[in-house]
């Protein structure tokens, strides 16, 4: 099944496209109390970016919860 979407209710990407083209150092973070998704969202964001070049540093405010 193919989903068609309006015109209005496609993001315009270009703008942070540039800035990640242009950064050479990047923070990524996540959200506080973070569950298993937000903390593979953040190492798997980090590693795209890294394997394009950029210097990034992941970070967890409070760090990463024991139960992980």
């Amino acid at each position: 099944m193919i989903v068609s979407r309006k015109p209005e209710m496609v993001p315009d990407w270009t703008g942070a496209s540039a800035a990640l083209t242009r950064a050479e150092r990047i923070l990524v973070v996540t959200h506080l109390e973070p569950d298993g998704d937000a903390i593979g969202s953040l190492l798997g964001l980090a590693y795209g970016l890294r394997s394009l070049g950029k210097d990034v540093t992941a970070a967890v405010d409070g760090g990463v919860p024991a139960f992980l």
